[in-house]
């Protein structure tokens, strides 16, 4: 037996003879991706004096360690403290699994982390015949579509079952409507039946869909602008990607672009499950209006991509962030248009380590050191395969690979959430089904649309993939996007569709060429940070910042404009419209800060409008208001709840005209809630509070309604 610093020495000693390899062929056939921080080739990822080398299929030898580990993230964090804290156990499974397909192809590490993974999925059963959540349905919800539902549609269906009471998607984490992770039910729901074909699950699922999606509208639609509300969830638990002072009520104000995209996608599923039950579609017009607003209100055309959300009570601004994962599923399935599409992929920056899931990002963070940004890598990879773009691709792939590699085999865990959860290892099995495989399931058979880099030769088999009533043993020959062949059992086949009532065991024959050559751009990011959120102090009609910092540009926004400069701390407003929301935002290379929090102005004056009933025991409660002005009134409610989140529906003269949010206050007393507008009529008019749902019971002592147009 050798001893250990032999096999360090040894471990040294390759990762140099690797890396130089690396250096010299620069983007070879046979190395994935090559940078300053690390080096990936088919059997290695090399970092350093650290190395991972895949000796075969089933084993990994590796000289990382804890020590290791925490020096990696040490200078991922450019910090000379450990800012998280790290640590590692259980055994890595190799072993093969024969419920589940299996891969081989000559790029021994891919071979070898898809086993890993499959082991992680196994081991991520639950003891009621699911999967294993981690409490992160989002993050179990985008594992089922991305291969889970191909892998074991019946466990997956088990999954989604467990989620749901009373015929409804539940919302397990945070408070409903504050953050919302509920609209990726029904997308995982529809690919578990394309995987099936289980009518009985389709009716199933299509009920829970319509009631799910029937209740986003009613609460969290803004009939204003057009887009659903709400926060995400863990982002707003992160702290750093909405603003410091963004709480509760701020975040129902939000118009996140993650919530609107799995939105579109949601209606469009339960229209794609009604045709197939032949049903009318129910909402046909509510996804295509949400999703031109989408693309109207959050595109920022100056950066070539997505805005993270939108943020403000009467003009909503864009946000100066960029979140990633919304922007591949908005790829993924055509929100964005194939110009737009391409742009997006070319223009979003790209770090040597992968995707960021924020960019800029708000603080330096490790990446895919935490389990729940695999999904977001493997969701761009397999946008950027869907555009086109090898180049884009093969870093994409070489990010995960290089992660999962250092992270996975010895199950190190970051701030006690581990790389092998089912996400990270679900993400892995997706990218050689989905990408390698080009495995797109259909209502009534199999879609295949491979892209295989040419940094990856040689033939790829996978082997026992079941699929409804057959059994499939895929081989991919050659490198490319351009099917050139596809036989079955000997037999061409033309275009690349197998029907969905195959039966029996097949040999499916993919040869593939390399197709027309898109753009192959890719923007590399850097060290990019945004400035601080400003802090501002206001005193009537002037204004403090704290702190002030010479060095960079502060601007004052007017309902949603950045209009004018400010030279001093310490500034007078100038002359406002009538009814003005006001913040500061500040400014460096890199562009422009979270906004201050937002003072809302008006030379209108303010309405009281105090309710006999505060407690609000009745689930309805009605009272009258004169007004000398026909026309939009803002709204809100001084309120006070313990626990929770009470939901009012408001109406105006019987018409319905927008929802209050009523989220847990904690702290005694009264706070406000945030502005929904109601249209009165000139004289007297009847406001209608109703409960959305029987549970939480809020105090509100009275409304405030300020004329604004």
């Amino acid at each position: 037996m050798r001893h250990p610093h032999d096999i360090a020495l040894v471990l040294t000693t390759l990762a140099a003879l690797l890396l130089t390899s690396c250096v010299e062929q620069k983007m070879s056939d046979r190395v994935i991706a090559q940078n300053q921080e690390y080096c990936v080739t088919g059997d290695s990822v090399i970092e350093g004096n650290i190395v991972v080398h895949a000796v075969s299929p089933q084993e990994l030898s590796s000289n990382v360690n804890l020590n290791s580990a925490e020096r990696l993230v040490q200078h991922l964090a450019g910090t000379d403290t450990m800012p998280y804290c790290l640590s590692s156990g259980g055994q890595a499974d190799f072993a093969p699994h024969s419920q589940y397909p299996t891969y081989q192809s000559q790029q021994t590490l891919i071979d070898a982390l898809y086993n890993l993974s499959v082991g992680d999925i196994v081991s991520n059963y639950s003891q009621a015949g699911g999967f294993n959540s981690h409490q992160d349905h989002s993050s179990l919800y985008a594992s089922i579509y991305l291969s889970l539902a191909v892998l074991d549609p019946a466990r997956a269906m088990t999954t989604l079952r467990s989620q749901v009471e009373d015929g409804l998607v539940m919302q397990h984490e945070g408070t409903w409507p504050v953050c919302d992770d509920r609209q990726s039910w029904p997308i995982a729901a529809w690919e578990v039946y394309c995987a099936t074909g289980d009518l009985q699950w389709l009716n199933e699922a299509y009920h829970i869909t319509l009631n799910t999606i029937d209740e986003e509208l009613d609460v969290q639609h803004d009939a204003t602008l057009g887009l659903m509300h709400g926060g995400q969830l863990n982002r707003y638990a992160s702290g750093n990607f909405y603003p410091a002072w963004a709480d509760a009520v701020a975040l129902t104000e939000v118009e996140t672009m993650i919530n609107n995209v799995l939105a579109v996608r949601a209606m469009e599923v339960a229209n794609l499950m009604a045709e197939e039950l032949g049903e009318a579609l129910p909402y046909e017009q509510e996804a295509q209006h949400l999703r031109e607003q989408v693309n109207q209100r959050l595109w920022d055309e100056s950066r070539g991509r997505y805005c993270a959300y939108l943020l403000g009570r009467v003009q909503p601004m864009q946000s100066p962030l960029t979140d990633n994962m919304a922007q591949a599923l908005a790829v993924l399935w055509n929100l964005a248009d194939d110009d737009r599409s391409t742009t997006l992929v070319e223009s979003t920056p790209t770090g040597h380590l992968g995707i960021a899931p924020t960019y800029p990002a708000p603080t330096i963070e490790p990446y895919l050191e935490n389990a729940s940004w695999t999904l977001t890598q493997a969701c761009w990879n397999l946008a950027c395969a869907s555009v086109g773009n090898e180049h884009a691709l093969r870093r994409g792939l070489a990010a995960l690979y290089r992660a999962q590699a250092l992270y996975q085999p010895q199950h190190i865990a970051i701030e006690g959430r581990p790389i092998n959860s089912v996400a990270s290892a679900a993400s892995n099995v997706g990218m050689v089904l989905r990408v390698l495989a080009g495995i797109r399931l259909m209502p009534d058979g199999i879609e295949f649309s491979p892209m295989v880099p040419s940094c990856l030769p040689g033939n790829k088999t996978l082997l026992n993939l079941r699929y409804r009533n057959a059994t499939l043993d895929i081989t991919i020959v050659g490198t490319g996007d351009d099917i050139s062949l596809m036989t079955l059992d000997g037999q061409t086949i033309e275009g690349n569709y197998l029907t969905g009532d195959i039966e029996g065991h097949h040999n499916l024959l993919i040869k593939l060429q390399t197709g027309k050559s898109p753009s192959q751009h890719v923007t590399l990011a850097t060290t990019a940070q945004l400035p601080a959120t400003p802090v501002v102090v206001w005193q009537g009609d002037s204004a403090v910042i704290t702190p002030w910092n010479v060095t960079l540009a502060h601007k004052l926004v007017i309902n949603g404009v950045r209009s004018y400069s400010l030279s001093d701390s310490t500034f007078s407003l100038p002359p406002l419209p009538p009814v003005a929301e006001v913040c500061v935002v500040t400014a460096n290379r890199y562009g422009y800060s979270l906004p201050s929090r937002p003072t809302l102005l008006s030379s209108n004056p303010a309405i009281m409008v105090p309710l006999a009933d505060s407690t609000l025991q009745a689930d309805t409660l009605s009272t009258h208001v004169r007004v000398e002005h026909a026309g939009h009134y803002l709204m809100s409610a001084d309120y006070s709840i313990g626990t929770g989140c009470d939901i009012m529906l408001v109406e105006a003269n019987g018409h319905q005209q927008g929802v209050l949010y009523l989220p847990a206050t904690g702290a005694p007393g009264h706070r406000s809630t945030g502005l929904t507008t109601v249209q009165l009529l000139r004289g007297d008019n009847l406001l209608t509070l109703r409960r959305y749902r029987i549970g939480y019971r809020a105090t509100l002592p009275r409304l405030i309604l300020t004329y604004s147009r």
